[in-house]
């Protein structure tokens, strides 16, 4: 078994945990100021520095329902057991096997969905 000097252990993760929160924090605001560079002032949103490291930006699409008036169109509209659970939470696997099986109209949900766009940084050098 491995003798560990835990006091040394401790205040040296403590220093490192401290370090590594701060560079976060810093990573965190350089890619913010990054990201509204490449979003407002570069042409196809990418910059290659002098060093041949490519910053960019790519566009990340989430998709989600507001559930509340999901279940309420669903609840007037379609009367199809299992697609709507006991919390009033919807089952999403029954949902895409109702549309699939013609039950629903996936038109008739489109209203209910949201988009939502995040921008992701990517820095990578060039080759």
């Amino acid at each position: 078994m491995e003798n560990i000097n835990y006091n040394d252990l401790i205040n040296e993760f403590y220093s490192d945990n401290t370090e590594c929160n701060a560079l976060k924090k810093k990573v965190k605001t350089q890619s913010d100021t990054i990201k509204a560079y490449l979003m407002n002032d570069c042409d196809n949103k990418t910059f290659t520095t002098d060093k041949n490291i490519v910053a960019s930006i790519t566009e990340a699409k989430s998709e989600s329902f507001e559930e509340d008036k999901l279940i309420e169109f669903l609840e007037q509209n379609y009367n199809i057991p299992g697609v709507i659970v006991t919390k009033k939470e919807i089952d999403y696997n029954a949902l895409e096997d109702a549309i699939y099986h013609n039950n629903i109209n996936a038109a008739d949900l489109a209203q209910f969905k949201h988009t939502s766009i995040s921008y992701r940084l990517n820095c990578k050098l060039k080759k």
